[in-house]
């Protein structure tokens, strides 16, 4: 299964899933050629009859871009997992928020590990 969403990326596979939202690995298309293409993940909202998700995908979405923006240089920035790219798809239910990720790097207990030691240290 691939899919193309808006020209800019690829999705390869499913990472996950929860109540609003799926998660997916993508290749993102770069437009210069002599980049290479790099993966990403992408979390797109879903939309629910019985929850307010346009609601609150948008205001996650806005929450996000804001944490996203914040002083890169504060030493927990490199805990925030920063917005590189979103926008939205329009399907048979209704409008998804989709938000572009980096993909990390290392397992989740590696970084919840450290995160803890970091806020206990001292």
């Amino acid at each position: 299964m691939r899919y193309l969403m808006i020209g800019r990326y690829q999705v390869m596979s499913k990472l996950g899933w929860g109540m609003t939202s799926t998660v997916w690995l993508a290749m993102g298309l770069d437009e210069w050629r002599w980049r290479p293409p790099r993966h990403v993940t992408l979390k797109i909202k879903t939309n629910q009859h019985d929850y307010p998700s346009d609601e609150a995908a948008s205001r996650e979405l806005r929450m996000t871009q804001r944490v996203s923006s914040t002083n890169r240089r504060h030493r927990g920035y490199q805990f925030v997992r920063a917005l590189q790219d979103s926008f939205y798809l329009e399907g048979p239910d209704g409008r998804h928020v989709c938000m572009v990720f980096d993909t990390l790097k290392e397992p989740l207990w590696n970084i919840e590990e450290a995160v803890r030691e970091e806020c206990f240290a001292g």
